[in-house]
């Protein structure tokens, strides 16, 4: 009996929650996670005033908060090549202007390595370090000029920044399959979209697209756009070809797109159900269209926690989506594969007001709760009877 026990105890505590609660932090925005370092980086703090860089170290659950005094952080942020530094965008307010730089900080300690001032009237369009590149690109634009920046990191310089054109970039996305980046630019009032070549630091062509895109988004397979039909609630996506200049129609989804991720050959597409009544203003019904790019058929739409949230990473070893949710604020390890979705939504959900601390640890303690009163059950049960009593 007692082997009995302690293979139960095992099977409990050998039992995955669907859903494993990694951290709660409130507030945080902007999460991502980093494979390669098992690191999920966020903006965290009272924004705007108290903002500073988070560090989730996902195998040993511990976090910290960088700060940097008289500074926040509006949220673009990268990690450079070797996994300890990063690079992140900061507004200084300490001389009452607000003055933009790029710093590189330390991800071990939070030191600030350097900085890049971008200047007066100089904004940031784009923030990236593709997985072909050592280099890190800026996309800059100012007074209707775009300019192209790239970052050394192991010295952390910074080249002459190179004139892409004479327009106002709104947006840039940086293909992760070759050397090139996508821009969403303003021009006379009309809006365009440029690929650019990032080796050579020039515009290539414009991207042709009959009635223009909501969004853009890269990602392992390359670049996204997304665009809702005049008139509908119906999403359109598209895969982009940057170096031929073609576009090709991934699927449709219904409902307000809110987020998407691309992850192990499939497109996560987080949606708003307009043909539910909102329940209040941030917990709303919400849909996941799934689609598949590796085998061809419709795509899966599973109903998705009423929590507004964001895609923060994936590991393609672990096969995990890294979710950040509101209300509150806490990040979540799912399963990649749809079929483990729709149990791992339900857990989230039926978690979401607990502070256990830890998933792994509430399970063991319920586990172990179980088993005492298991034990005492078949204690009582086996006890001789009182031959005396009555």
């Amino acid at each position: 009996m007692g082997k009995t026990l302690l293979l139960f105890a095992l099977a409990v505590w050998a039992a995955a929650p669907a859903a494993v609660r990694l951290k709660t932090d409130d507030p945080a925005r902007f999460h991502r996670y980093y494979e390669r370092s098992n690191r999920l980086l966020y903006v965290g703090g009272e924004y705007p005033a108290k903002t500073g860089l988070g560090v989730f170290e996902v195998a040993t659950g511990k976090s910290r908060l960088f700060t940097f005094p008289e500074q926040f952080l509006p949220g673009p942020f990268l990690t450079l090549e070797d996994q300890d530094q990063a690079l992140v965008e900061s507004e200084d307010h300490s001389d009452g202007q607000g003055s933009s730089f790029i710093q590189r900080v330390d991800l071990k300690d939070g030191t600030v390595l350097g900085r890049i001032p971008l200047g007066e009237g100089v904004g940031l369009a784009g923030l990236g370090r593709p997985a072909w590149s050592r280099e890190a690109f800026l996309i800059l634009t100012a007074r209707d000029r775009t300019f192209l920046k790239t970052l050394d990191p192991a010295t952390g310089a910074a080249q002459e920044s190179r004139l892409l054109g004479a327009f106002r970039t709104v947006h840039a996305v940086f293909d992760e399959t070759g050397p090139w980046a996508v821009l969403r630019v303003e021009e006379k009032g009309k809006s365009r979209f440029l690929v650019v070549d990032l080796r050579a630091g020039k515009v290539l062509r414009d991207f042709p697209t009959e009635t223009g895109f909501d969004g853009l988004v890269g990602g392992a397979g390359g670049i996204l756009a997304h665009a809702r039909l005049p008139g509908e609630t119906t999403t359109v996506l598209t895969r982009l070809d940057p170096a031929a200049g073609t576009a090709r129609e991934l699927g449709r989804c219904e409902g307000e797109l809110e987020n998407l991720m691309e992850a192990g050959g499939r497109v996560y597409v987080l949606s708003r159900d307009t043909s539910v009544p909102p329940v209040d203003k941030l917990l709303r019904e919400r849909l996941l269209v799934v689609f598949d790019e590796r085998r061809p058929g419709p795509p899966q739409t599973l109903r998705w926690t009423k929590r507004l949230g964001e895609f923060a990473g994936y590991s393609a070893a672990a096969g995990k989506l890294y979710f950040a949710a509101t209300e509150p604020s806490s990040v979540w390890e799912l399963p990649a594969d749809p079929a483990g979705l729709p149990a791992a939504v339900q857990e989230l959900d039926r978690r979401t007001g607990e502070f256990w601390g830890s998933d792994r640890q509430s399970w063991v303690l319920g586990g172990l709760a179980v088993v005492v009163l298991f034990g005492i059950a078949l204690a009582v049960a086996m006890r001789p009877a009182c031959k005396s009593c009555g």
